[in-house]
């Protein structure tokens, strides 16, 4: 039964990845974001950077980048948004699905909203998703 769930949840989070445009290697990512392979782990422990467990390698989804001036960059908002994640203890798949579903109180994706600059929206959104605007 455990294995079962176990591949059920790797089949899953595997699409979840391919509709987020895929994934970096620790290295990879820490390489392209010009940064050291230990620098970018803290990043990911203190919410700074979404990256997960996958396959028994930790994973850095591309959704979070974006290229700027010619270098991959993390998205503005990345933290923000992590940082309401954790509070609720959602965890990082939730975190990634929230990217790039489309969000009704944004009419799109969040992903998308956070590229044209409209953090504040997603951040709300986020907490609404999460029922953290609930007194």
């Amino acid at each position: 039964m455990k294995d079962k769930m176990e591949a059920r949840f790797q089949k899953l989070s595997a699409a979840l990845l391919d509709k987020a445009g895929g994934k970096f290697s620790l290295e990879e990512a820490a390489q392209h974001l010009s940064m050291s392979r230990k620098e970018l782990n803290d990043k990911i422990r203190t919410d700074d950077v979404l990256g997960m467990m996958h396959g028994g390698a930790l994973i850095i989804p591309k959704i979070q980048t974006v290229f700027n001036d010619g270098k991959l960059k993390l998205l503005p908002g990345i933290s923000d948004l992590l940082a309401i994640f954790s509070a609720a203890k959602a965890g990082q798949w939730m975190a990634l699905q929230f990217l790039v579903e489309p969000d009704p109180n944004l009419a799109r994706t969040p992903v998308e909203a956070l590229k044209t600059g409209d953090v504040a929206a997603v951040l709300h959104a986020a907490r609404a998703r999460l029922g953290l605007d609930e007194g």
